[in-house]
């Protein structure tokens, strides 16, 4: 909504409560107050208005919103299964698996990590968060080679300064 591009979450909080009390069983009203409550930084507000919505099972972008909502918690059970259940219904939105990437990375699990993070570039293209998570997962494996393999698929240079900051960062905790 404008009041989010213009970063006047509390407006569009307003606006969203308005249109959610005249049609309190809108899976769209609701979804866009979550999403709302999620910039906002209103988590533990967008995850109870996701919770109490009836027939969301098979709305896809409810079910993202509900997933990024509680990854953002910690409940990384709740997330996957969200997560899960919107890809399942539509998988072709690159920013689902790079979530999914991001939670296994909190678990520990590298190997799904990177397969999360590669079906995330081949959907939506390359992706700087991605390519930075991949980096930290090479960098943990010391693997270099993969690094610059990596850096060779960016052309831009904001994101070759960061990758050269992110590589002189651990190039100096190595040493």
């Amino acid at each position: 909504s404008r009041w989010i591009e213009l970063g006047q979450f509390k407006r569009a909080v307003e606006m969203a409560e308005d249109i959610l009390k005249m049609n309190n069983n809108s899976l769209y009203a609701c979804s866009r107050i979550a999403q709302i409550y999620l910039y906002s930084n209103r988590t533990k507000d967008a995850l109870f208005i996701l919770q109490d919505v009836k027939q969301s099972e098979n709305h896809e972008y409810f079910q993202f919103i509900k997933g990024k909502a509680a990854q953002q918690l910690g409940n990384y059970k709740l997330s996957l299964s969200s997560l899960l259940n919107s890809i399942n219904i539509y998988p072709a939105r690159g920013e689902k698996f790079l979530t999914l990437a991001f939670i296994m990375e909190n678990m520990g699990y590298e190997e799904e990590q990177l397969k999360y993070l590669d079906i995330t570039q081949q959907i939506s293209g390359p992706n700087l968060s991605a390519l930075l998570s991949e980096i930290r997962v090479y960098q943990k494996k010391q693997d270099f080679k993969k690094i610059l393999s990596k850096i060779h698929l960016y052309n831009s240079s904001e994101v070759s300064i960061n990758l050269e900051n992110s590589i002189n960062l651990f190039s100096s905790s190595v040493n």
